[in-house]
């Protein structure tokens, strides 16, 4: 299994939120979540796979965080069966919950 990190975003010091993504050998794969509360790091969290868009993975690439646990992610995702083509998502982090991912409206595959 391969992982990245992709983003980081910080509210103050030893308060971040960071974002990345994972290969596992199957060709699996996803976007994680970690979140830095008082400097120190919990434990990483897989983000939702977006089942009615039957998507195979997802990727991070952006992260803001406006307070602590309240953040958004941007990425982008591949859909099945043809994974050839990619497109952007959004997914919000609520009062220390992830929602799940959404695709972005108006963006042709």
């Amino acid at each position: 299994m391969q992982s990245f990190l992709n983003a980081v975003a910080c509210r103050s010091a030893s308060n971040c939120s960071a974002a990345g993504v994972y290969a596992s050998s199957d060709g699996g794969g996803g976007a994680y979540v970690i979140a830095e509360e008082n400097g120190v790091w919990g434990m990483a969290a897989k983000l939702a796979v977006m089942k009615p868009l039957n998507s195979s993975q997802l990727g991070a690439a952006a992260l803001s965080c406006g307070a602590p646990g309240n953040c958004s992610l941007g990425g982008g995702f591949s859909e099945l069966p043809s994974s050839q083509h990619v497109r952007p998502y959004i997914a919000d982090q609520k009062n220390g919950v992830w929602g799940d991912p959404e695709p972005v409206k108006g963006i042709a595959p």
